[in-house]
């Protein structure tokens, strides 16, 4: 008999959509495209082995219905009918995030007391608004045009949460964001197969060294060596133990299943990476930081970090990547021109025709200050500014995802 099936949605951020959509791919998944990101169905396997697995998405909900409402009445009677009890027990905590937009049931706080209150009179829970992700589950309610859509959250805190970084540099980039960086760069070089529904993707293993020269706090340098050893993102630690996730709590978690999955996975782990993955900083304190959070991921021993201002640090000599964030203007102080630093950055990268280069930048500006054509992969928000991954693949360099 084929297992049970679900229905699932991965949000993802404006953007970066062919990243996650290429890595539910390489799970075996067939997503399809919805506004704010992928609807798919799967088993529980599959849905443990998403939050394990992917790199680029913040979490993973579980859809449990969608329903017109026009009416207080229409929307309690709704919610009564479902299904509360199999993501959240008597006596444990849960939260509402709801929005509701263009629908003649637009008072959101009036919508999140009556479901609330339906919800405790399923389960026996407690509404807890003000209890952090981690610690109580969240349903979510999207309304848009009086329909709305039910979601159970089974991530918990957001999935770039990994857990080794706990020593931050300026402007800290999020490790979701610097998995996408990689993966669009081509350094993580991916197969993709068939068409249609059909449609597969696997990754091959990176086959070249890298090097981020504004490593900050390391954490793309770190992403790297997870990837290149194969290390799933949720078990970025020493041990290569799962994160806590929130569906851990489910009434019908199988422990049996997810311990299975796990093993698997930590079978595959490589002991070393392949390849030199190093970083420079010029700033003492990121040093430290980076090297900090390497040996709590566990890869200290797969990367190098230095001091060096960018023009000193250990470039790759040919056939390698350079994928980095430099800084921009709300790292500095405002008054700084940094200018300078990107017309150096540009002659630099020139000067070395063989190298692949994937780099964020946060304005037209400092692209035009470089003095060099790029690529635009892809342009998302991030943090309230506007981001765009450029790239320049390299002289006599194919792009390597095929």
């Amino acid at each position: 008999m084929q297992e049970e099936t679900f229905p699932f949605f991965t949000p993802c951020v404006p953007g970066l959509e062919p990243f996650l959509q290429r890595e539910l791919w390489t799970l075996g998944i067939h997503p399809l495209t919805e506004e704010g990101g992928f609807f798919w169905k799967g088993t529980w396997r599959d849905f443990y082995r998403a939050h394990l697995l992917l790199r680029g998405a913040g979490r993973i909900l579980v859809r449990m219905a969608s329903f017109e409402a026009l009416t207080f009445a229409d929307w309690e009677q709704l919610t009564s009918k479902l299904p509360w009890f199999r993501f959240v027990q008597k006596g444990k905590l849960f939260k509402l995030k709801i929005t509701a937009a263009k629908c003649g049931l637009y008072h959101e706080d009036a919508l999140a007391e009556r479901l609330a209150a339906v919800i405790e009179a399923a389960t026996g829970a407690s509404w807890a608004q003000q209890a952090s992700d981690a610690d109580a589950q969240i349903f979510l309610a999207r309304g848009w045009r009086d329909r709305f859509v039910i979601s159970a959250d089974g991530t918990g805190e957001h999935l770039h949460r990994r857990g080794y970084r706990q020593e931050l540099s300026k402007a800290p980039l999020r490790e979701t964001v610097a998995a996408a960086l990689l993966q669009a760069s081509g350094w993580l070089p991916a197969v993709q197969e068939g068409t249609g529904r059909g449609r597969a993707a696997r990754y091959k293993a990176p086959a070249h060294p890298l090097l981020d020269p504004f490593c900050g706090s390391g954490t793309i340098v770190i992403e790297a060596a997870l990837m290149a050893r194969k290390i799933p993102p949720a078990m970025a630690n020493p041990a290569r133990t799962p994160r806590a996730f929130n569906f851990l709590r489910w009434p019908g978690f199988q422990q049996e299943l997810w311990d299975k999955t796990i093993s698997s996975l930590q079978n595959h782990i490589l002991e070393r990476s392949p390849l030199t993955l190093s970083g420079s900083d010029r700033n003492d304190g990121a040093v430290a930081s980076a090297l900090a959070n390497a040996q709590r991921a566990g890869v200290e021993n797969d990367v190098v970090f230095e001091r060096h201002a960018f023009s000193d640090a250990a470039w790759p000599a040919e056939k390698g990547f350079v994928v980095t964030n430099p800084p921009f203007g709300v790292r500095v102080s405002e008054s700084s021109d940094l200018r300078d630093l990107y017309a150096s950055w540009g002659r630099l990268t020139a000067e070395k025709p063989d190298l692949i280069v994937a780099w964020l930048c946060s304005s037209t500006a400092w692209e035009r200050a470089t003095g060099r054509r790029w690529e635009k992969l892809a342009a998302f928000p991030n943090g309230g500014m506007d981001l765009s991954i450029l790239w320049n693949p390299g002289k006599d360099q194919p792009t390597l995802v095929e």
